[in-house]
């Protein structure tokens, strides 16, 4: 008896298909801006913010998908330490007491910069997660 070999992409394309003409019966949001895509087909683009997403089960592309998404504490945390860190170390090496103190401070600097830009980016998804969450409830009161 032949045997059927399958990779994942085969199987991606395969249920694609299957899906193609089929429209979504329960409600499903988009992952951007939290559009409810009931009625619209399994693959296409938001009407609303024109985000390309893949609604069939076992693929799930661009679909907001109920979680938590957490503050970025570490990252607001450690990014002030490094800053302030960086701050005392540069006031010292301007005031002459060592060159290395300036290397540490500057170190310091980039350390603070980076955790700035992760907890920016944590803070931006997370506003982004909590505005499609209202939005959903706001139209399940309705």
């Amino acid at each position: 008896m032949p045997s059927v070999r399958m990779n994942v992409q085969e199987f991606a394309h395969l249920l694609d298909q299957l899906y193609r003409e089929k429209t979504i019966a329960e409600s499903t949001w988009c992952g951007r801006c939290g559009y409810n895509l009931r009625t619209r087909p399994y693959i296409g683009v938001c009407p609303e913010c024109g985000h390309r997403y893949n609604a069939v089960p076992m693929r799930m592309q661009n679909i907001f998908v109920p979680h938590d998404v957490p503050l970025p504490y570490a990252e607001v945390f450690s990014s002030l330490v490094s800053l302030g860190l960086t701050f005392a170390l540069l006031r010292g090496a301007a005031a002459g007491v060592s060159a290395s103190q300036l290397v540490f401070g500057g170190m310091f600097a980039l350390l603070g910069l980076l955790f700035g830009w992760r907890a920016w980016v944590g803070l931006r998804a997370y506003r982004r997660h909590r505005d499609v969450i209202r939005r959903i409830e706001s139209e399940s009161e309705e």
